[in-house]
């Protein structure tokens, strides 16, 4: 039996909620491994302001769509560009973009999950002492030797999964709303701890003038395409996850002003998690860098030769594994709201029909570092690789711009002709976003395919 409406119950109360929950959702593991370093490669302060230029016309717009697109129909993405195509006389195939946009998330969460439990079990170590003296060669050789073992991959990548699918399945209110309560507060608390610590013991001088120095010399055109590409991608855009949240946004609710508080916590965040981490960085002589190479290498070596490493190290990778946790239960959300809603699947079953399905991928994921190291998919990418390219290149920008074009050329959007920044908000659609959009989707491809 389908289930054509939503309930109150499925509905948060207060709007702090949204607010908390869907910050979780866009503080992620870029903004504590990517973010910092490529605003200090390409001119610190001058690179941030062109981010703020770029979130602003490109992130915050697509963002404000995915939220109005659910908090109008108060249903999962599939129904709700369902609903808003036939109001608005349009064809039914737009509810592929929501389609698209729930498995999406799905990809991205199977692969997301073999980093994640890298993550947890770094923290094992690091609270084990495993880093405590150790140099580069040392800890790069703990990496590999993680890599290389199926069994330890898939028990702390397995551990994690069951995490995110108990959380959505205790609902929308006692579990992504609690989730939001106790994860994004945390993570703020142990911010300031790292950064006190980083304070006091590292060389923050040097991370801020990396950081935050004016070097607009070293801004150029590929400065702008990063910028552009992290605006996009910072605040999990295309999976979904707005569209599943803002179904659950309180009634009476600003959506552009959650909607900049949100890119405004995930923005300070960025560059809070770069002075926790660059000082200790360049105290301990080592240079600075992005990806699993700054946390998985980097950093190790450079707690486990400080003061207080081991504890402040399990620290910093109980942060890393709280992030992925608040990220990765918006990528489930979506797709068990459409089993529920409009499948008539309660929401336990299909926690754990999802749960599995992207857990049976994510060894795929996972045996591509060790037994099936060998395989390549295309272009000489292993499993992992490609379902990383697949959804960074082609899906998320794809689902974007469809949304872009939806609501800014498609929708039905005179009911929000009363509301404040209503004209500004999809002149910028029309004629700013989509368009940047594009030049996104083209760039990741040709640089994929090179």
């Amino acid at each position: 039996m389908k289930r054509q409406a939503s309930s109150d119950q499925g509905m948060w109360r207060r709007q702090i909620t949204f607010l908390l929950a869907s910050s979780g959702s866009a503080i992620g593991l870029g903004n504590i491994w990517k973010f910092p370093y490529i605003a200090g490669e390409n001119g610190g302060g001058a690179f941030i302001l062109m981010y703020l230029l770029c979130i602003t016309l490109v992130g915050i717009p697509i963002y404000m769509a995915e939220t109005v697109v659910g908090h109008e129909t108060r249903r999962n993405p599939v129904t709700a560009m369902s609903i808003l195509a036939k109001q608005a006389g349009q064809s039914q195939r737009w509810r592929w973009v929501g389609g698209v946009a729930c498995l999406t998330g799905l990809i991205v969460l199977s692969y997301f999950t073999v980093v994640a439990g890298w993550g947890l079990h770094y923290l094992v170590n690091a609270f084990e002492g495993a880093f405590q003296n150790e140099g580069s060669y040392a800890v790069r050789g703990i990496f590999i030797d993680l890599l290389s073992d199926p069994v330890a991959m898939l028990r702390y990548q397995s551990l994690f999964l069951m995490t995110v699918m108990l959380v959505v399945g205790l609902g929308v209110r006692a579990g992504l709303g609690v989730a939001g309560h106790v994860m994004v507060p945390l993570m703020l608390l142990m911010l300031g701890l790292l950064i006190a610590y980083s304070h006091s013991l590292g060389d923050m001088s040097a991370a801020i003038d990396f950081m935050f120095s004016f070097d607009t010399d070293a801004l150029n055109w590929n400065s702008f395409l990063v910028a552009l590409g992290h605006a996009f991608f910072s605040l999990s855009i295309g999976m979904g996850a707005m569209m599943a949240y803002g179904a659950y946004m309180p009634k009476r609710t600003s959506i552009p002003s959650m909607v900049f508080a949100v890119a405004s916590i995930d923005l300070l965040f960025a560059m809070f998690a770069g002075l926790a981490i660059f000082p200790i960085v360049f105290a301990s002589g080592l240079a600075p860098g992005e990806g699993p190479g700054l946390m998985f290498v980097s950093l190790p070596v450079a707690f486990g030769n400080m003061l207080y490493g081991s504890f402040m190290g399990a620290l910093f990778f109980a942060l890393v594994v709280v992030a992925a946790l608040s990220s990765a239960v918006a990528l489930l959300e979506p797709a068990v709201a459409w089993l529920n809603e409009r499948r008539g699947i309660p929401r336990p079953i299909g926690v754990l029909l999802l749960g599995v399905l992207v857990w049976l991928l994510s060894l795929m994921s996972m045996f591509s570092f060790n037994a099936l190291q060998h395989v390549e998919v295309v272009s000489g990418l292993n499993i992992f690789e490609f379902l990383d390219g697949l959804s960074a290149n082609v899906l998320l920008p794809g689902v974007g711009f469809a949304l872009a074009v939806f609501v800014g050329w498609r929708m039905d959007v005179q009911k929000f002709s009363h509301r404040r920044f209503f004209s500004l908000w999809i002149w910028l659609l029309r004629y700013v976003t989509t368009p940047a959009v594009l030049v996104i989707f083209v760039t990741a491809l040709i640089q994929h395919v090179a």
